[in-house]
């Protein structure tokens, strides 16, 4: 039996498991950043959302005060519609955030809408 013809083959073997464990654990990495974002971006545009309301259900100005919400959950508005008169209305906003790692051919912008109207 000749074993030099095998020689090394471990440790190409050894390499390539190490090469696909890196792979997948930077795509893992990668995917958990983009839910992260999504989350964040989604949880703001939920309390951004009920804060409008909120403010507009009581005379204030409520895409302001969606705005203000936004800002202090280190976000950004896009876009805020009030639909309805001040007793029955539905508040809708849009948050955009970007994406922490640019990744060709996936998105780097996330966005997030919500809404919400007077309690009843």
């Amino acid at each position: 039996m000749n074993t030099t013809a095998q020689r090394g083959s471990g440790t190409l073997l050894a390499l390539t498991v190490v090469i696909f464990l890196l792979s997948l654990t930077s795509a893992v990495a990668v995917f958990g950043r983009f839910l992260v974002a999504h989350h964040r971006a989604a949880a703001a545009a939920d309390l951004a959302a009920l804060a409008g309301a909120q403010a507009y259900g009581t005379g204030e100005n409520g895409c302001a005060a969606a705005r203000a919400i936004a800002a202090r959950n280190d976000q950004h508005l896009a876009g805020c519609s009030v639909i309805g008169d001040r007793t029955d209305f539905v508040l809708s906003v849009r948050i955009t955030a970007a994406v922490p790692t640019r990744v060709p051919m996936l998105p780097v912008v996330i966005t997030a809408t919500a809404g919400a109207g007077p309690v009843r």
